[in-house]
């Protein structure tokens, strides 16, 4: 029930987010699409699930960031153990299988489109690892590690496989989830002008995006200040790229910025 009526709301705001999902050919259609979509994301799904059975379980629970850990806790009630880790992941699966049936589009893939798609994702991931190097923010602790306790712990698959969950979960809740829900109650229920909707929906994410994650103690001041702009101008970059260029580019940016942010910040500790 809950997946049928988040694939009958991704249909309802297809317009908003990917308008371009018709039987076009083109890259930049046929990439917007849930199946190329779902298709691109599955080898970080499923490098992710592994990672978190294998090395981030815990007695008392398990090593992951927020948004995924209220997702869980979320969708606790239907399952335990193994299933209930791997919910989030299938309800994201099942979500873009469904939007995509509903959008009666075909199922032929091109697998070159799923390639350029992981090309474009590391290219834009560039413009934030730029704009965390002009602040003064290029560490993991500003991505995947911020809110995750046990980082230094973990070796560096458990490192890189918490970065993709970062990236992917923080994209769901706050760009998929969240834009889509503000958007459809401000224009649907509030009569809110689509423009208007929209602005408020994108600049609303960006603000919880960067709110949502811990403050640091031990910053102070500028450093606050730095961290919170960084967060903010990064939330929306991806939720301008969300709208742009659909939820796989968007997720895709933003773990590879998780992923390289983490490598880079474990190559300056080891120096």
């Amino acid at each position: 029930m809950l997946s049928c009526r988040y694939a009958a709301c991704l249909v309802k705001a297809r317009s908003l987010a990917s308008s371009e999902t018709s039987n076009d050919d083109g890259y930049l259609a046929r990439s917007k699409r849930p199946l190329e979509m779902l298709l691109f994301l599955l080898p970080f799904i499923a490098f992710y699930e592994y990672e978190l059975t294998r090395a981030l379980r815990v007695d008392d629970g398990v090593i992951t960031n927020a948004a995924h850990l209220g997702l869980l806790r979320f969708l606790s009630a239907f399952g335990s153990g193994d299933l209930a880790l791997s919910l989030p992941a299938m309800l994201l699966i099942v979500c873009l299988l469904l939007w995509h049936t509903l959008l009666r589009a075909d199922w032929k893939v091109d697998l070159s489109i799923i390639a350029r798609m992981w090309l474009e994702s590391a290219a834009l991931a560039v413009p934030v690892l730029v704009l965390s190097s002009v602040i003064g923010v290029y560490s993991a602790s500003e991505s995947a590690a911020a809110s995750v306790e046990g980082w230094d712990a973990l070796t560096l698959p458990a490192q890189i496989a918490v970065s993709i969950g970062a990236g992917l979960y923080e994209e769901l809740v706050f760009r998929m989830m969240l834009i889509l829900a503000l958007h459809a109650l401000l224009k649907d229920a509030l009569a809110v002008p689509d423009r208007a909707a929209t602005i408020v929906a994108v600049t609303a994410s960006a603000c919880l995006f960067a709110i949502y994650h811990p403050v640091d103690p031990a910053e102070v001041g500028n450093a606050r200040m730095a961290r919170f702009v960084f967060l903010l101008g990064a939330g929306l970059f991806w939720a301008l790229l969300f709208l742009w260029r659909g939820f796989g580019i968007a997720a895709g940016s933003h773990m590879l910025y998780d992923v390289a942010a983490s490598l880079l910040d474990s190559s300056s500790l080891e120096a």
